[in-house]
């Protein structure tokens, strides 16, 4: 049965948009499995499938707030299945010294996206999707999550993140194992986050000069839209491993940081799956 929220129900009375021109009771969670907790002799670790959630946004866009609060109802009944990525755009992302908007959230990946996808209207975003056409209001995600959320995934992901905190430079290894054959064309992107970032945003009511922004796109470790992976048709059981290496800029907050890599079918444009990892 689908799940609804409360806040979901108050938001579609009143949604709007900001537009420019331009519980598993017997199940734990880990990273990348679960597992049955109550029977640990014969447990089998089994992979699931994660759900990304690309949130278009902009610290002066006064509706986005409560986009992210939806994210925050839908990560606390599905847990770690969520994947959050804040992606700030449009001129509503840009910088304003004069009214206080000085933290600078744009990203040259963001960018990309932006104009590759022809955004105008926020808040906006995908499930499991990286396609345009695809692009849904806040208010429709949780329908959108309940149909991938008990669906069995195609393939793995594993990220093994090793900082070093002297120079700020981070390795990333992010090792993909299909589960079953895989007939299409494979494409892996990693971005790098940051969550806890305190600054200035603008609100349906007065600006919060403290707002935490979670979950920002900082980087791409990747190119924007990925790289290939695996060959086509893929067996299952299959791993490929890839390592990148990038060096954080000098405010960010490592201990804040975390890597996101997902795998999209670049046919059809669905993420079969996703997986994120703390930085430290």
């Amino acid at each position: 049965m689908k799940k609804l929220f409360p806040i979901l129900l108050i938001l579609l009375l009143f949604a709007s948009c900001d537009i420019t021109e331009v519980s598993y009771d017997d199940l734990y969670f880990t990273s990348d499995t679960i597992s049955n907790e109550t029977n640990t002799e014969d447990s089998v670790e089994v992979a699931i499938r994660k759900i990304l959630i690309m949130d278009f946004t902009a610290h002066k866009c006064s509706n986005c707030p409560d986009a992210h609060e939806i994210i925050n109802q839908l990560k606390s009944i599905h847990g770690e299945k969520i994947v959050p990525m804040a992606i700030h755009v449009t001129p509503l992302a840009n910088t304003d010294p004069n009214n206080g908007y000085t933290t600078d959230f744009k990203t040259e990946t963001g960018n990309e996206i932006y104009f590759e996808f022809q955004i105008k209207i926020i808040p906006n975003g995908l499930i499991n999707s990286f396609q345009k056409s695809s692009m849904t209001s806040s208010s429709a995600w949780a329908e959108q999550i309940d149909d991938y959320i008990e669906t069995e995934p195609e393939l793995k992901i594993e990220i093994e993140n090793t900082y070093n905190s002297g120079n700020k430079t981070l390795e990333v290894k992010v090792k993909n194992t299909t589960l079953t054959d895989i007939n299409a064309d494979l494409k892996l992107v990693v971005y790098l986050l940051e969550s806890k970032i305190i600054a200035k945003q603008a609100t349906t009511e007065e600006p919060i000069e403290d707002y935490e922004h979670n979950h920002v796109l900082r980087k791409g470790i990747t190119e924007t839209f990925g790289i290939p992976i695996f060959s086509n048709p893929t067996a299952s059981n299959t791993e490929d491993t890839k390592t990148f290496n990038i060096t954080l800029n000098t405010d960010w907050v490592a201990e804040n940081c975390e890597v996101v890599a997902f795998v999209y079918n670049n046919d059809t444009k669905e993420v079969i799956n996703c997986q994120v990892k703390e930085l430290k």
